[in-house]
């Protein structure tokens, strides 16, 4: 069982890391983390040393975590390497729908143009299939953005 004493001064230090946390971040989920890793370790070392402080052990536990910038410091890092890995990857989607759809709007102009009533040209279906495409992408990056927010 824990203390109050020490519940306070494990909520303290998880005032402060949140505190230090970028807005951007999902603070919640890195809190209950971090507070579960820091109560089992508390818990391990009390069950090996009871007659140990539980406030010594948790200032021991808490040495070894590290300071709440350092803590803050690493999460903010792990986003930001997050946020550009996400960046590539949406380059490579770019860069891949527009190989598939460049060929594939070229080529369906090709057929449209060559129908038995040639009533349409080539460049103008090519347009028309290439806008079609254009608005398709936007569409859907709107529709995966909403669906993660």
């Amino acid at each position: 069982m824990i203390e109050p004493e020490t519940n306070r001064a494990i909520e303290d230090y998880l005032e402060k890391v949140a505190k230090l946390l970028p807005e951007s971040f999902e603070t919640e989920d890195v809190l209950e983390d971090l507070r579960s890793h820091i109560t089992e370790a508390l818990l391990d070392r009390l069950r090996e040393d009871e007659t140990a402080s539980q406030l010594t052990i948790l200032s021991e536990v808490l040495e070894e975590i590290g300071e709440p910038e350092e803590i803050a410091e690493e999460f903010g890092h792990a986003k930001l390497v997050e946020d550009e890995s996400d960046h590539s990857e949406r380059l490579k989607r770019i860069a891949l729908r527009l190989v598939v759809s460049v060929p594939i709007s070229i080529a369906a102009a090709w057929f449209v143009s060559n129908l038995a009533t040639p009533s349409i040209d080539f460049w103008t279906a090519l347009v028309v299939f290439l806008v079609f495409a254009l608005l398709e992408s936007f569409v859907r990056s709107w529709q995966v953005k909403r669906s993660s927010d």
